[in-house]
């Protein structure tokens, strides 16, 4: 049994967003740093949590993947 509802993984996912970005110094600079639209990052905003791919690569940059490993990203994976 997974041991989150699905409602606090939504906020987990949400935080780790808002984290992220935060961490990166904008939103603009977080799409710079992962080579992504702004658009793409805004879409994660917009929905509160990062795609599996992107989560993905996040973890594996070597400017984030200390402070946000996947597990933090997508804890539902």
């Amino acid at each position: 049994m997974f041991p989150y509802t699905k409602t606090k993984l939504k906020q987990m996912q949400k935080q780790a967003v808002i984290d992220l970005v935060r961490f990166a110094g904008g939103r603009a600079h977080l799409a710079r740093m992962l080579d992504k639209p702004i658009s793409t990052v805004n879409s994660w905003i917009d929905r509160g949590r990062v795609s599996k791919e992107a989560a993905k690569e996040i973890s594996e940059h070597s400017a984030f993947e200390l402070h946000f490993p996947m597990i933090k990203l997508r804890p539902d994976l």
